[in-house]
């Protein structure tokens, strides 16, 4: 919503609190996720020299969506995507909502599968050959995912989630450790077969499966806006530094897990390398402390997803009314429902690969490219042939 006059301490309505550190470290985490694992899967498809280009042209690009969303944000005073979509004809607007709807239940959807198979990956120590119990199938363990992820994504800002955002940032360091170090082992005493060796080429089919994978991992929009409303007044004119350090980190961590990832499996690379490890190493306890790591970031990043997605459903469904007005018995109901539409979707998806391809064709591509390039253009924050080259990277990729 747009506010014209600020109390003390404010921006647009929103407490100016956030440091660079933390907004950079907001922005990295929101952006990582489901690339750490499939990142390696993506370089298979594309080969040892088109998935890093991919990965950094998709990275610039990204920084210069983010900047085109903050400088939007800031003529409007928008604090959330749904707000700064008010400056674009309605048409764009329902598209852009319904499709981040989407993308948020998608991406929660991508979390719940890989926690299930890290949990199922140490579960078959105990099983072996033997049938599942009933609360290891599918339909329990997305019940009891969900349940655990519940409270906790119930703080209504970025800066009541800061806790878990500090946790999750030097977790997923620690993971990346873990996960490069178990990676060159494997590659270093056993090596994939010669015909399974990383010498996969680029072509035009493999390039259209690995895009969705690496714009998904470039993707954080979402709490672009609200991060920039709540960066300390100091802070705010070093907005585009936040993004510029935030691609930059991300760009790294994902290159870094791709390539050993990938020089490990070769050509046998699937799309959740944290499961390959532990299929190929066994749960020794490297690979315990990582997918307890794992686990524990993506169960406590899903309040940084479910937090848009809650104010975009009040701006769908009630737009009357702002997210902040909602009681604690409404706030909690829209949670749990939310919730729920993870479950029926993991139910029907329960594929990550699969996932992650509707995933990037459908939403993420657009959101992340087209539509801030139409946003640009309207506040004249991007020269018109900027906005037109990331425009067309979106809709080609797309």
């Amino acid at each position: 919503p747009l506010v014209s006059k600020d109390a003390e301490g404010q921006w647009a309505g929103v407490e100016q609190r956030l440091t660079f550190l933390g907004a950079t470290t907001s922005l990295s985490i929101s952006m990582l996720g489901t690339g750490v694992v499939a990142f390696p899967y993506a370089i298979g498809l594309c080969g040892l020299v088109a998935g890093p280009l991919l990965l950094c042209l998709f990275g610039a690009l990204a920084h210069v969506s983010y900047v085109a969303l903050i400088e939007t944000g800031k003529k409007f005073r928008a604090t959330s995507y749904g707000a700064l979509l008010q400056a674009i004809p309605k048409g764009w607007t329902h598209y852009a909502n319904i499709s981040l709807w989407l993308l948020l239940i998608l991406a929660t959807t991508a979390y719940v599968l890989i926690a299930k198979n890290i949990i199922l990956s140490v579960a078959a120590q105990e099983f072996d050959d033997l049938p599942l119990p009933l609360f290891l199938q599918n339909e329990f363990l997305f019940a009891e995912i969900l349940l655990v992820m519940f409270p906790i994504c119930l703080p209504r800002t970025l800066h009541g989630l800061s806790v878990f955002s500090s946790y999750c940032t030097c977790a997923m360091v620690v993971v990346v450790l873990l996960v490069i170090w178990k990676a060159w082992c494997i590659q270093s005493q056993s090596p994939p077969l010669p015909a399974l060796a990383a010498s996969a080429k680029f072509t035009p089919s493999s390039a259209i499966l690995a895009v969705p994978i690496v714009s998904c991992a470039m993707f954080g929009h979402m709490n672009i806006s609200q991060i920039y409303a709540e960066l300390q007044p100091q802070v705010k004119p070093l907005a585009s530094m936040v993004s510029s350090a935030a691609c930059t980190l991300v760009v790294a961590i994902y290159m870094l897990v791709g390539l050993v990832g990938y020089m490990a499996f070769g050509a046998s690379v699937g799309p959740d390398l944290m499961a390959q490890i532990a299929a190929e190493s066994g749960e020794d306890a490297v690979v315990v402390l990582a997918q307890i790591l794992l686990t524990s970031f993506i169960v406590l990043k899903t309040p940084m997803l479910i937090l848009p997605l809650r104010n975009l459903s009040v701006a769908i469904f009630v737009p009357s009314r702002s997210p902040a007005e909602l009681s604690a018995a409404p706030h909690a109901l829209l949670t749990f429902g939310l919730l729920v539409c993870v479950y029926v979707v993991a139910d029907l998806l329960p594929d990550l690969g699969q996932v992650l391809q509707v995933l990037g064709f459908l939403v993420v591509i657009p959101l992340c490219f087209v539509v801030p390039a139409r946003l640009a253009v309207e506040s004249g924050s991007l020269r018109p042939t900027s906005a037109g080259l990331v425009a067309a990277v979106g809709v080609l990729a797309s």
